[in-house]
């Protein structure tokens, strides 16, 4: 598949998952998720879509942010990566800082923090694919950049993402159901950490 169809594809996809976002940072669409599906007190619900718009340019840095990395692993230049990700740890502290001295509150702050950081790391990776390999990609003629159609990049990639798809899924799965248990808020409030501490195993 070549390099230009995929760009595409990913650039096509992270622009729906903003725009998916974007709706739901609307107050009358975000109160469908917060009181009917995850059962959120007033207070937190107002916190959650306050938090939305921040995260609108979050899924176009991941897309284009993974798409030039498995670029860059592809071409043996795996170290750059790693250096733009230890960027990224960095930058979300400064994110929680940056977010708290402009007067952003509550859960937004952790929003900004991780889109600013997330968008940080985008610009470095772009640059240092500019940089690393600006003499291999796309050149026309290429015999890997035949004119390969956004259907023929779907049909590689649906059944790849279905697994990570699947893992989302559970996560919110698993929200929702807590917000209808006992003890609702503290066991919301807990399960962030749970599964943030699980992914080190």
């Amino acid at each position: 598949v070549s390099f230009r169809a995929v760009g595409r594809f990913a650039l096509l996809t992270s622009l729906l998952c903003s725009l998916l976002i974007a709706l739901v940072a609307i107050p009358a669409v975000g109160r469908l998720f917060t009181d009917n599906l995850f059962n959120l007190r007033a207070d937190i619900a107002d916190q959650v879509i306050a938090a939305m718009p921040y995260l609108i340019t979050w899924p176009i840095a991941v897309g284009i942010r993974r798409f030039l990395q498995g670029t860059l692993v592809r071409a043996g230049r795996s170290q750059l990566v790693g250096f733009c990700s230890v960027g990224r740890l960095v930058a979300a502290p400064l994110g929680v800082f940056a977010a708290d001295a402009i007067g952003i509150e509550g859960g937004a702050i952790g929003a900004f923090a991780l889109a600013s950081s997330t968008a940080a790391e985008c610009i470095a990776v772009i640059f240092l694919t500019r940089w690393a390999l600006k003499d291999k990609l796309g050149k026309p003629g290429d015999p890997e950049d035949e004119d390969y159609s956004l259907a023929d990049v779907a049909r590689f990639y649906i059944p790849l993402s279905s697994t990570v798809l699947l893992s989302l899924s559970a996560a919110s799965l698993i929200s929702g159901f807590l917000a209808y248990g006992v003890a609702s808020i503290p066991s919301l409030a807990a399960f962030p950490p749970v599964y943030a501490v699980g992914l080190f195993f």
